[in-house]
């Protein structure tokens, strides 16, 4: 019974062409069969497939006909049958992708059988803690209400969901905790807590506002904790992943799931660039179509097409590598400079900062400001320390706990005592800020609040480079002025 769910989550949520393009003709009898056995019209669409496998054009695409055709006669019910074409499949292209696939299924499975009793009695003990957590709150789906019970205490909840999750190493465990806690945190529930839930203000006001933008900064947490409990496509966790984001994009539409009336804003357009990124692989995921259908022309910046992910794999960027830097935003002409840096791009604090802070390094280097010691220098010597990417990636000094990397860094600004980098650089900053005031005072009040968080945020390494060139603060905001249109 578990490979039978194990396969059949993974025929719906993946779609691994064999290693050659197949052909539209052949494709559109291939999605035909689907469609058929989809519907539970087992004898047709195995009809279908049997005539394509022996027709002069089909033999090519061999290994794709019979991974559907195993699936027809599974989702029938004849378990003899798919494991009889799956074998042929395996036998005579092992290196296909379908044939990877059934053996990574296969090995999953074989995993669990060698832990049977193992495996059961720590499930069993694990659902009897997800329900006792039940006895804290009521919760309720993305488009429904499921009753369990009253929540007496949310907080409660909160806490024990957090022990739980302490609790456990197996990563699937983690992620359903997780989900626990977004459906807390997102308003996911019947009990007046979490996102728009018992606002204590009229929508709309500042105080409203400022109360779901602190439950919106828990979910964004939450998912992150989701994703890093998620081993990759696939994973058995990953397309409920991929329908959370879509739902949770809708709920800061403030729009119903599928109703004609969402509209995408500023906030929601990061979760929706979310799910097309996470399917650029499966395009024909449900809720990749409507994200796209939302977005409309800002889509684009987060679809990747065939032959561009093509491209991107001949440069060495990994699926992985590319879902990442689509769901953050950052523009596709920095992706394959961006993959060579060995950066860990989930520790990025601010996503439109530090796409800020690349444009910048360029700008930087064609204005010859850091000819003397470069941004290539630096990361090229930093990368004998742990964590150096985090300079390039988190605005936040403080945040470092490295201390053989804070005493090199010292070296290079010939610091007398300990701990002096950190005045230095906020000096430095504080300079460069009252400069960007001063030539921004003609400049309207939006563009001048705007100027005002720019410098903060920049990361670290922005500010030691060209403080080791001897960029000057007022050379530094002239070049931000003057392109600053490309930098927003």
């Amino acid at each position: 019974m578990k490979l039978i769910k194990i396969i059949l989550i993974f025929s719906c949520v993946i779609f691994a062409q064999s290693q050659d393009k197949i052909p539209a003709n052949i494709q559109k009898k291939l999605d035909e069969a689907i469609d058929h056995y989809n519907v539970s019209l087992y004898e047709e669409s195995k009809t279908i497939l049997l005539d394509l496998l022996y027709s002069s054009d089909g033999g090519k695409f061999e290994a794709e006909i019979r991974y559907h055709l195993g699936l027809a006669c599974y989702r029938e019910g004849k378990t003899a049958d798919a494991f009889i074409q799956w074998r042929i499949l395996r036998k005579k292209y092992p290196t296909s992708n379908r044939s990877k696939e059934l053996s990574r299924l296969a090995s999953k499975l074989g995993e669990t059988m060698d832990a049977k009793s193992t495996f059961r009695e720590e499930e069993l003990e694990f659902d009897e803690e997800l329900k006792f957590g039940k006895y804290f709150w009521d919760y309720s789906g993305a488009d429904g209400r499921f009753l369990w019970g009253e929540l007496k205490d949310p907080n409660a909840a909160i806490k024990y969901y957090e022990k739980l999750y302490d609790g456990y190493d197996d990563p699937n465990k983690k992620y359903k905790i997780s989900l626990r806690l977004l459906a807390l945190y997102g308003g996911y529930n019947n009990n007046k807590y979490g996102y728009n839930k018992e606002l204590k203000a009229q929508s709309g006001t500042v105080e409203a506002k400022q109360y779901n933008k602190n439950f919106s900064r828990k979910v964004k947490s939450i998912f992150k904790q989701m994703e890093e409990n998620i081993s990759g496509e696939l994973d058995l966790n990953f397309p409920n992943f991929v329908m959370w984001n879509y739902f949770w994009a809708v709920r800061l539409s403030d729009s119903q799931a599928w109703s004609e009336k969402v509209k995408a804003n500023k906030e929601s357009e990061i979760y929706f660039g979310k799910v097309i990124s996470l399917t650029n692989s499966q395009p024909q995921d449900i809720y990749r179509t409507f994200s796209i259908m939302w977005l409309e022309d800002d889509a684009k910046k987060y679809v990747i097409s065939e032959k561009e992910m093509a491209d991107y794999l001949s440069f060495g960027l990994t699926n992985d590598i590319l879902i990442e830097l689509s769901g953050r935003g950052i523009p596709k002409e920095l992706w394959r400079d961006l993959s060579q840096r060995g950066y860990d791009f989930s520790t990025i604090v601010d996503d439109a900062s530090f796409i800020r802070s690349v444009k910048l390094e360029k700008l930087l280097i064609e204005a010859n400001l850091v000819e003397g010691y470069s941004f290539a220098n630096l990361r090229s010597e930093l990368k004998k320390f742990d964590g150096w990417h985090n300079l390039f990636t988190n605005h936040n000094f403080v945040s470092f706990n490295n201390k053989e990397l804070s005493q090199w860094l010292e070296t290079q600004f010939d610091c007398k005592e300990e701990n002096c980098l950190l005045p230095i650089i906020n000096s430095y900053k504080l300079k460069i800020g009252s400069e960007l005031m001063l030539q921004s005072k003609k400049k309207s009040k939006q563009i001048q609040r705007e100027n005002q968080i720019f410098i903060p945020f920049l990361p670290i390494s922005t500010f030691i480079v060209m403080k080791l060139n001897d960029v000057s603060p007022k050379d530094f905001v002239t070049l931000f002025i003057e392109n600053r249109d490309m930098l927003y």
